[in-house]
């Protein structure tokens, strides 16, 4: 009997140990590509008003991403600044979402007319959008995205303006610090095409008004609403396009003294002219594998998770889920890569020395009787 209680009692000091550990493992997952982690987070879009965003939140889980980005469409959750917000659809999402361990960074875009101006959205009242979405989401709510793309009229509304996307960087920033939340700001930025718009402005030239202007910013995004190319097609070519276009934005960041700050890819794709599904798949497995390799490259996520609705298809409608509820081939190679991910945490260095303690446990209990 003795011996029978010993017994249960290591394994239950096992199961401990071993809980403690997946428990860590968990947390380092899910705050993946953060500042202060040096986890590489795995992430997809998700569209609000696409296929079953609900059965794609279940799928996420199921491919153990860290991250889904979930788009917040200000004039669509506040389209009359004298009637309170409702949040609800929203907030589904969001504790959907939590509730699976997911991370979840929002996209905060789509200003409504009423706080537009000529210069872009008023900065004022883009703060305290921001503070109350926040502010019904205590702890929820990681990162926001603020405007994916703002050097780009499609993006802002009006001409690129870096000076007032500053401004609304700092009066959102701190009004997330009044109430105490560790939300951050990401400012996304986009490769310009070879014929923009007119009030377009390259990245690297609105990235280096930001810095000029002092932001602080240490994550920053890169969007690519298009793609060309194999993901190693080098970035000092013609097109601005591809994947590896990261590498001439880290140059920036360090010709800046920026060096610190972390590069996240917060949607890309694999490009239109490619059709053919599993030639499609590799290329995403040979993307994810290049990006995850780049230490200061924190997070990328894939676009889209679910079939998205036809004014996010500027992907091409790529999706992982289709429509009949169906997986593209990229979803297995992405949940292998996203699971082997989560493997190599728990056999990280960090754990190694509870691993020691619990063998040297074991090792006491067995000798000592």
């Amino acid at each position: 009997m003795k011996k029978t209680l010993t017994s249960l009692r290591n394994l239950l000091l096992i199961v401990m140990i071993f809980s403690s550990t997946l428990g860590a493992a968990g947390e380092a997952q899910a705050s993946g590509g953060l500042p202060g982690s040096l986890e590489f987070g795995y992430g997809a879009l998700l569209s609000i008003s696409g296929s079953d965003p609900f059965y794609a939140l279940d799928q996420a889980s199921q491919m153990r991403l860290d991250w889904v980005c979930i788009p917040f469409d200000w004039e669509r959750f506040m389209p009359d600044p004298t009637i309170p917000p409702d949040f609800s659809a929203f907030t589904r999402l969001i504790q959907a979402a939590n509730a699976k361990s997911l991370s979840v960074l929002v996209v905060f875009r789509h200003p409504p007319a009423w706080a537009m101006t000529v210069e872009g959205p008023d900065a004022a009242l883009t703060a305290a959008a921001i503070q109350a979405l926040v502010n019904a989401h205590p702890g929820q709510l990681p990162a926001i995205e603020l405007f994916p793309g703002a050097n780009t009229v499609k993006a802002w509304g009006t001409a690129a303006n870096p000076a007032r996307y500053f401004e609304i960087l700092q009066a959102a920033q701190a009004a997330i610090a009044q109430l105490n939340q560790n939300t951050i700001l990401l400012p996304s930025l986009t490769p310009v095409t070879a014929s923009p718009t007119t009030g377009d402005m390259d990245d690297l030239s609105f990235l280096d008004a930001l810095y000029n202007a002092g932001a602080q910013m240490p994550v920053i995004g890169i969007r690519f609403f298009e793609m060309t190319g194999e993901p190693l097609a080098s970035p000092e070519s013609a097109n601005l396009s591809v994947l590896r276009h990261y590498e001439v934005v880290r140059r920036f960041m360090l010709e800046k003294g920026m060096g610190k700050d972390r590069i996240w890819i917060t949607g890309f794709s694999w490009p239109n002219q490619i059709t053919d599904a599993q030639s499609q798949a590799k290329w995403l497995s040979d993307a994810y594998q290049l990006l995850k390799a780049q230490l200061y490259i924190g997070a990328a996520f894939f676009a889209w998770l679910n079939l998205p609705e036809p004014s996010d298809a500027w992907a091409g409608s790529a999706s992982l889920i289709m429509a009949d509820a169906s997986t593209h081939p990229a979803y297995q190679n992405l949940k292998l890569m996203a699971s082997a991910s989560l493997q190599d945490n728990l056999e990280a260095p960090i754990y190694r020395p509870l691993v020691k303690k619990m063998i040297k446990v074991i090792h006491y209990k067995r000798h000592s009787g």
